[in-house]
């Protein structure tokens, strides 16, 4: 798997020779669990069904968070390469909400942090 390479602030850059970075692999597959959770229900106009329901689980007072975790789960688990989500942690910390998973893929385990 390739996929374009993004930094912590989810840009795109540029690599040493001046192209688009590319991330392959174990990376690549978690830079597309991270940013298939980052999107929001619908905002897909091809495919509605994917995405999380922010303003139906977290944006809730109180927060969803049972919701927001099957949520997060089925979409990670719809990812090609992805065997399943081995743990996911949810803390809430000065009012944000974070989390924490270990995900089983073909190229080996990954954690991705929100």
């Amino acid at each position: 798997m390739k996929t374009i390479a993004t930094n912590s602030d989810n840009d795109v850059y540029l690599d040493a020779l001046g192209n688009l970075a590319l991330s392959s692999d174990i990376d690549a597959l978690a830079l597309v669990i991270k940013q298939r959770i980052q999107t929001v229900l619908g905002e897909c106009q091809l495919a509605t069904n994917v995405g999380v329901d922010y303003f139906g689980s977290v944006f809730n007072s109180p927060p969803d968070v049972f919701l927001f975790r099957k949520q997060v789960v089925n979409n990670v688990e719809a990812i090609d390469g992805v065997n399943s989500v081995v743990n996911f942690a949810i803390r809430i910390e000065d009012s944000t909400l974070k989390y924490e998973m270990n995900v089983s893929t073909v190229y080996g385990e990954t954690t991705v942090t929100g």
